[in-house]
């Protein structure tokens, strides 16, 4: 594109003298010439002409591309404005067209007529009633068809459980939908019901383990009751706390690292009991999540920064995997090196992960580009799909992988 760029300033530069020369200095030249010569001078004017036309249109090209690259980085201004000028000046070509629909673009989008990332987001946190009705579909059956029935009559057909079970559905997400009628349910409201839900199922169930009721339904009870004071927890917390889909994030992701930390502990310090495995399991993941409710106090981390994160532990613990194996059959690595070491690549793996995704919660623009070099640094950013032109001019949705600067 450079090249092109010199190309173009210098043909402007050859131009601005021909324009400038005095019409009666070519005059002289033309009786210095002989008539054998005459037609030898045609034929490179006619070059020159054809030369000039396609810089034209390469220099042309070069700008637009130069503009889409700096929608690409969100600078919507500079880009506005290249290609107002490319309109004016290179209105003659095919490429003006594809400027001025861009161009239109920009225009919608600074009018508020096209939604940036920030109000996009913004929506996507008020959109929490699909959050609320696909967490409540996966969580009624469980209550209305397992807790309920195991926790009082255990009925020995299925046919009871089962018709529990698919009223729970329509209820969890009927009620759903009627509930956003009335409420606003945001996603991080709607995540908060169901963390405290589940959360309480499994508290529900280590009270259960160390109260050791007598009969075995007080089991399911202590569970059954677990849920659903985890369930209203949820929902006082994401109404009264300003909760939105990357807290409850950082949250669930904290408490699957006290869980997995709990479990490493039993490889190096074994429990007295069954009793005492589950307090320290679920102690422990109670406690990441505390620790990572009071880390989003000072850190506000999205959803999707929060799941490139968590894939990139869970592909850290992978290579984890891997090494370990060979270190197990082909050298002397032990049961305990194992497990220490798959926990630490998951964490190194969750490091990088934060760490490419750094800008991901910034200002980037809808197209940025989901791995992007710049001065020498690689980052990760949240591409949006962009309207884009291709080169026989049909429109069509592009999503940017990678952007690279040298």
């Amino acid at each position: 594109m450079l090249q092109f760029l010199l190309i173009s300033t210098l043909a402007f530069g050859q131009e601005a003298p021909n324009d400038e020369a005095p019409p009666e200095e070519a005059a002289p030249v033309e009786e210095s010439v002989s008539e054998e010569v005459a037609p030898a001078t045609e034929a490179p004017a006619e070059e020159v002409a054809v030369t000039e036309e396609m810089l034209h249109r390469l220099e042309a090209a070069a700008f637009y591309k130069v503009g889409l690259e700096l929608v690409g980085e969100g600078n919507y201004g500079e880009a506005e404005i290249l290609f107002e000028k490319l309109i004016g000046a290179y209105g003659d070509t095919d490429i003006a067209p594809r400027a001025q629909e861009q161009w239109d673009n920009l225009q919608l989008l600074g009018q508020g007529a096209m939604v940036d990332v920030a109000v996009q987001r913004r929506a996507y946190e008020e959109e929490g009633w699909a959050e609320l009705a696909i967490n409540q579909g996966i969580a009624m059956p469980v209550i209305m068809g397992f807790l309920i029935p195991a926790g009082t009559t255990q009925p020995e057909e299925p046919a009871i459980p089962v018709s529990m079970g698919m009223l729970g559905l329509g209820v969890g997400v009927g009620g759903a939908y009627v509930l956003d009628r009335y409420y606003n349910v945001e996603r991080g409201h709607a995540m908060a019901v169901f963390t405290g839900e589940w959360v309480g199922l499994l508290n529900g169930y280590m009270a259960s383990a160390i109260a050791q009721p007598r009969d075995y339904r007080g089991h399911y009870r202590y569970m059954l009751g677990g849920t659903l004071l985890g369930g209203g927890a949820g929902a006082v917390a994401g109404h009264y706390l300003d909760i939105d889909s990357g807290d409850m994030a950082l949250i669930n992701t904290g408490g699957i690292w006290g869980g997995i930390l709990g479990l490493t502990s039993m490889m190096f310090f074994d429990p007295d009991d069954d009793a005492g495995a589950f307090v320290r399991v679920i102690g422990a993941m109670d406690a990441g999540m505390v620790l990572a409710g009071a880390l989003g106090t000072r850190w506000k981390p999205s959803r999707q920064r929060m799941a490139v994160i968590n894939m990139s532990a869970v592909a850290g613990a992978g290579l984890g995997f891997g090494f370990g194996f060979f270190g197990v059959f082909y050298g002397d690595l032990g049961e305990e090196g194992y497990t220490l070491l798959l926990v630490a690549s998951g964490g190194l793996g969750a490091a990088v992960g934060g760490y490419l995704s750094r800008n991901m919660d910034g200002d980037g623009s809808a197209s940025s580009a989901l791995l992007n070099l710049s001065e020498g640094r690689w980052s990760m950013g949240s591409p949006m799909p962009a309207p884009v032109m291709g080169p026989d001019g049909t429109v069509g949705l592009g999503l940017s992988l990678a952007n690279g600067r040298f």
